[in-house]
């Protein structure tokens, strides 16, 4: 197998085209983040903390639903597309993604049903479909090194999102969770039509020729992708409760108030997510496109480290900062109603700096299909943090709750480093 020379992304002139793509990434992010920021603002001065609390326990359901039907679907996608190219593999994964998307109609329907929420139900279906195309196409752009257009899509997202919101809950006045449901859903739905326009029609993907001589069929491709996303399926349930089962706790220790309340400082210390976002799509691209090169594992650790450390010193000095001035960041960015969310943030900061360094290690465990790797360290960390958001949340309250996701997600880091070097 030939062995790939890299030369350092940050080094002379070689470098360039790497760092003018990280900039260009970066650039989308901090607009989407800067965006982000004052939706949050937003949502603490115009939503009571109890209409936030019980729209974010359905956003928590429809994401369990996204993540077990939709994104093994879309991590098998890129993989497939690696091998074999677009033009072959994405309209076997488009009519599988429909047929998805009827098992999701279904649920929606068994939900409305139960709970007489018809209008949510609906638009929660919506939501779901949006965003299910809108991260297909997405990817598309990335994994083709078009970092420019994919970096305007991102920041062009994080803008239509505020602005939606100020339009359908501050300007109609519909602050109910209906109305929430109606901005994500026309934001989904708005956008997965705009990259649909901007990605390179199927058609056209024929130029594009598969870096393999024979080109599976639809019955070939659909049992690689089972293959590969079974393992999957139950690492979505496992990080669905790393993620979202602290606030159906919270809701059943305290009250909605209190998962609003959480969940608006949740959302503000996860925005770590996004320091991280430049490094993981830039990094993302240059592991599919190692492995289509012939690249091994050892190539890959020799790219991802670089990576790895110059992230984890930029996130180690955010979570600092924001933990030192967290009451004048939380004055700024919600609101006195959600004051106890100021002392959450910067422990879910810290939480997510240990996530996201975790999954800029398990890239390469999606790009060579060592699938089986991801769903250990998930299910010894959502046992973790269910185990001590029992214990600790009817002691300390939210304040135990953040903890539990600090705790978690470190016991989990550590693991992800012995497994990866095993899987080396």
């Amino acid at each position: 197998m030939r062995r790939l020379t890299l030369t350092p992304w940050l080094q002379g002139q070689r470098a360039s085209p790497a760092v003018q793509a990280l900039s260009s990434l970066l650039s989308g992010q901090l607009v989407n983040a800067g965006a982000g920021l004052l939706l949050g603002k937003a949502i603490a001065l115009y939503v009571p903390a109890a209409v936030f609390g019980d729209y974010s326990l359905e956003f928590a359901t429809m994401t369990l639903s996204h993540s077990l039907l939709i994104a093994p679907v879309l991590q098998s996608l890129k993989t497939a597309q690696a091998q074999y190219g677009w033009a072959t593999v994405f309209p076997v994964y488009r009519r599988v993604l429909l047929a998805l998307y009827g098992l999701g109609a279904i649920g929606a329907g068994l939900y409305a049903s139960l709970t007489g929420n018809v209008p949510e139900a609906a638009l929660m279906l919506l939501a779901l479909m949006g965003q299910g195309f809108y991260a297909a196409r997405s990817e598309y752009l990335n994994l083709q090194g078009q970092f420019s257009t994919y970096s305007l899509v991102q920041a062009t997202y994080g803008l239509a999102n505020l602005l939606l919101f100020l339009l359908v809950v501050v300007g109609m006045g519909i602050q109910t969770v209906v109305g929430l449901w109606l901005v994500l859903a026309l934001l989904n739905g708005l956008f997965a039509a705009l990259v649909w326009r901007l990605a390179v029609p199927t058609r056209s993907l024929q130029k594009h020729a598969p870096p393999t001589d024979t080109a599976p069929g639809a019955p070939a491709l659909i049992r690689a992708l089972r293959t590969y996303a079974t393992p999957l399926i139950g690492l979505a349930v496992w990080s669905w409760l790393c993620n979202y089962a602290d606030r159906y706790l919270i809701g059943y220790y305290l009250t909605r108030a209190d998962v609003g309340i959480y969940s608006a400082g949740y959302g503000l210390g996860a925005k770590m997510t996004l320091l991280v976002g430049p490094f993981m799509l830039h990094l993302s691209s240059r592991l599919y496109r190692l492995r289509s090169e012939g690249g091994d594992g050892n190539d890959a650790w020799t790219l991802q480290r670089q990576y790895i450390g110059r992230y984890a010193a930029v996130g180690l000095v955010a979570c600092l900062v924001f933990f030192l001035g967290r009451n004048l960041i939380g004055q700024w960015l919600l609101s006195e109603a959600y004051q106890p969310a100021f002392l959450i943030a910067p422990m879910v900061a810290l939480g997510y700096l240990f996530l996201t360094l975790i999954h800029l290690h398990e890239i390469k465990w999606y790009v060579y299909g060592q699938t089986t790797f991801i769903l250990g360290h998930y299910a010894v960390g959502a046992f973790v943090n269910i185990g001590l958001n029992s214990l600790l949340i009817p002691l300390w309250g939210l304040p135990g709750a953040a903890l539990s996701t600090v705790f978690s997600y470190l016991l989990q880091l550590l693991l992800v480093m012995y497994l990866y070097h095993r899987s080396r």
